[in-house]
């Protein structure tokens, strides 16, 4: 299995130096506990599911959303997955339109290892995989701005 780490992407050259982002006038007033573009950020609630769960495959920054408006400042982590190499190639179904596209993904469980949370590495997508025991728990939460497809 190849994992592609967040050391061997293009966020190698972050520090976990806490960055700051302020919110745009209409910009809204929900603070989800998932964003996934332009990066993906995960609120503190969502981070402490993570790490109550021993899930150590992830780099962290912290980022604080300012809003001068609300004058709040809420703490979200900008999130890295590792990527491995989990597609099962004679499952899954490719989009004949698009060819970097699956119509169906399929991941091969003996790929993923003891990985609870990954992204896969074959596919050109923002989506991230996680075990079911780490969905169940998430869905308990009601967590705003996730969601959950099954595959």
């Amino acid at each position: 299995m190849t994992v592609i780490s967040s050391k061997q992407s293009d966020f190698q050259h972050l520090t976990k130096d806490p960055a700051v982002v302020e919110t745009s006038e209409n910009g809204g007033f929900e603070y989800p506990d998932y964003i996934w573009y332009p990066v993906p950020l995960i609120s503190e609630r969502f981070k402490r599911v993570l790490d109550n769960n021993g899930i150590d495959n992830v780099f962290y920054k912290p980022v604080y959303i300012e809003d001068e408006l609300l004058e709040k400042r809420t703490l979200y982590w900008l999130a890295v997955f590792d990527a491995i190499e989990c597609l099962d190639y004679e499952k899954s179904l490719k989009d004949e339109d698009l060819e970097w596209c699956y119509e169906k993904v399929v991941i091969n469980p003996l790929k993923t290892g003891r990985y609870k949370i990954f992204k896969c590495s074959e596919i050109n997508e923002q989506d991230i995989f996680f075990k079911e025991n780490i969905v169940r728990e998430l869905e308990s939460l009601d967590f705003k701005g996730i969601r959950f497809d099954e595959i």
